[in-house]
């Protein structure tokens, strides 16, 4: 087959779903054709394998959040290779930007067109900001900035491929027809089951891998750090460039509580990955929403027990026999107190419990994820939304009518180029846009947000 991979990050991003993305392409490799579309820091199509190759989009940096440059240049030559590629599938990670313009093409070629949420769609901004309180004016504005693109949107969708049975079951509310199945992101075990488990010693060292932002909860580990002797010690790693307002309010947790056992690192390559999971003796995590968290599946691969608070991933993944779970309600003291009565009780059962891990994560195998994903391909062919010559038309308006006026002109405009202000104003407009995705963008909005969520959407439009 001849497969399109779409992800809205660059190669080597921090993002879960970055990894995952790449990951299934380098797989899907080995014996079929594959497309990545990615971002880059210039448009660039790039020979990886005999069977894989990168096609990059140029993207500006803002906040260390990549955004992707969409002109009407980009979009012919992204129209161009595909139709050079000749696809038989395309398959998205995301649903604006280059998932929009994939979604334009599938539909004037006739070729099926696949998307994986790798958040919960009918959560919108309060999966990004799970603390705002569900009200009427969260609901409308979820609504309008989310739930009302992804109703338009999926109507066009063959197939859609959900993480696990809540993105499931999110999908069905905004869809009540749509195919969907369930299959897991897919890892290269083999690579985690090589590394060394050890139990701990006078040091027990705890590890946690994510983006610095409020909804990993880091500073609620800090908090729980600071009820615990200095021999149990926290090491946080994470991009410091996207994560530098909440990483000012670790920092002044840490300064104000004078707490000694916590640490601040920066983000990690995978190869480093692995040697933090090695030297690691648990992990631990407070994140309060996580579809499917790769760094918790990675973890459990590398053997290390997992003491975490209660989110979509931990109470699918975490029991009794490889970690210990917590109540979101928990105060930090007592998190605590729940902590060390499980190292304590854990630590001479080490071995057992670190085989346990692994074994409880072997259906995350890439091989065999690879293999139900090529199912899934194949069966959207067969029931593949074939949209008739006459209907084209109709079908493009529809799609059109997902994109914001301002963008919208800027992707038609015939000429190439673009002024260095009206540049500016791109990067503006599609900012606010990408909120739809909910997966970026929000290290640069997370401020404002919290004090008045309704005067930063006025301001943001208005100003667009």
């Amino acid at each position: 087959m001849n497969i399109v991979i779409v992800s809205a990050y660059n190669i080597g991003n921090e993002s879960g779903t970055a990894k995952v993305s790449e990951r299934l392409s380098q797989s899907l490799s080995k014996e079929h054709q594959v497309l990545y579309i990615c971002l880059g820091s210039k448009y660039q199509l790039q020979k990886v394998n005999k069977n894989l190759n990168y096609l990059k989009l140029p993207a500006v940096e803002v906040g260390g959040v990549h955004i992707p440059i969409i002109t009407p240049k980009i979009k012919d030559k992204v129209f161009e290779q595909l139709t050079l590629f000749t696809p038989d599938v395309i398959h998205v990670q995301n649903i604006v930007f280059s998932g929009l313009i994939s979604l334009f093409w599938a539909k004037e070629n006739n070729v099926p067109f696949v998307v994986t949420f790798h958040y919960l769609p009918t959560e919108g901004l309060r999966y990004i900001f799970p603390k705002l309180k569900k009200d009427k004016v969260i609901s409308t504005i979820d609504y309008i900035i989310n739930t009302r693109y992804l109703e338009k949107y999926l109507k066009h969708v063959d197939l859609v491929i959900a993480l696990n049975q809540k993105v499931h079951d999110s999908v069905r509310k905004i869809d009540k027809k749509i195919k969907i199945v369930n299959i897991s992101n897919g890892l290269y075990l083999e690579n985690f089951y090589r590394l060394k488990v050890h139990p701990p010693k006078k040091d027990v060292e705890f590890l946690y891998l994510g983006t610095y932002m409020a909804r990993k909860n880091q500073e609620y580990l800090v908090q729980v750090f600071r009820h615990l002797p200095e021999n149990y010690k926290l090491t946080l790693h994470g991009n410091l460039k996207t994560g530098h307002f909440y990483i000012k309010r670790l920092e002044n947790a840490i300064h104000k509580n004078n707490i000694k056992n916590v640490q601040i690192k920066g983000f990690l390559s995978q190869d480093k990955v692995y040697k933090a999971l090695e030297n690691a003796n648990y992990f631990v995590s407070a994140s309060i929403k996580e579809v499917q968290s790769l760094v918790v599946i990675e973890a459990l691969a590398a053997g290390l027990p997992i003491i975490a608070l209660k989110n979509e991933t931990t109470i699918d993944n975490v029991n009794k026999d490889n970690g210990l779970l917590i109540s979101q309600k928990t105060v930090p003291e007592k998190f605590a107190r729940k902590l060390k009565i499980y190292v304590e009780t854990t630590t001479p059962l080490y071995s057992k419990v670190a085989r346990n891990c692994r074994l409880s994560v072997k259906s995350f195998d890439i091989n065999k994820v690879s293999e139900e994903i090529l199912k899934s391909y194949k069966s959207a062919h067969i029931e593949h939304k074939k949209v008739k010559p006459a209907a084209i038309n109709k079908v493009r308006l529809q799609l059109e009518s997902l994109i914001p006026t301002q963008v919208k002109k800027l992707f038609v405009r015939k000429t190439n180029m673009i002024k260095p202000k009206r540049l500016n104003y791109l990067k503006t407009t599609l900012f606010l846009t990408f909120i739809l995705s909910a997966v970026v963008g929000v290290i640069s909005i997370f401020k404002s947000i919290k004090k008045n969520i309704v005067a930063l959407l006025f301001n943001s439009t208005r100003s667009a």
